[in-house]
């Protein structure tokens, strides 16, 4: 239970501590497009957010579970490393600048596989994410 509470704060707390970074040097997304949230109907935000859920509960079975088994003969910390940058880098359609902000999440979400286990690393990840959709949301 409070690993998995520390994991959920720590998902919430790194998404605050991104946005803050990219807002003070004044980074955004390639596009520079912005997803308004608030002009969609309700179903639509209800069908984005499950969809967000589940694909990060896939993104985390994907990466941490079947990749990091895949790199764990290499050890614990080469899987780490090895895990971590694969999943900044299938983030590069976001653009150069958010791989470079996703890798120390990614290195954080490798440590709560690591210590924890996989719930731990999911349970993070949708922190973050559900963070992150809901500043979207609010702002």
């Amino acid at each position: 239970m409070k690993t998995g509470i520390l994991a959920i704060m720590s998902g919430i707390i790194i998404q605050f501590l991104l946005i803050t970074v990219a807002a003070y040097f004044q980074l955004s997304p390639e596009g520079g497009a912005s997803l308004n949230l608030l002009t969609a109907q309700w179903w639509i935000h209800a069908v984005i957010l499950s969809f967000l859920l589940l694909w990060t509960i896939f993104e985390e079975w994907l990466f941490r579970g079947l990749l990091w088994k895949l790199f764990a003969y290499l050890g614990d910390y080469a899987a780490l490393i090895s895990v971590s940058v694969l999943f900044a880098l299938a983030h590069f359609t976001l653009g150069p600048i958010d791989v470079l902000l996703l890798l120390p999440f990614s290195f954080i979400l490798g440590l709560w596989r690591l210590k924890a286990g996989l719930k731990a690393s999911m349970l993070c990840h949708l922190a973050f994410n559900i963070a992150g959709i809901s500043i979207s949301i609010l702002s």
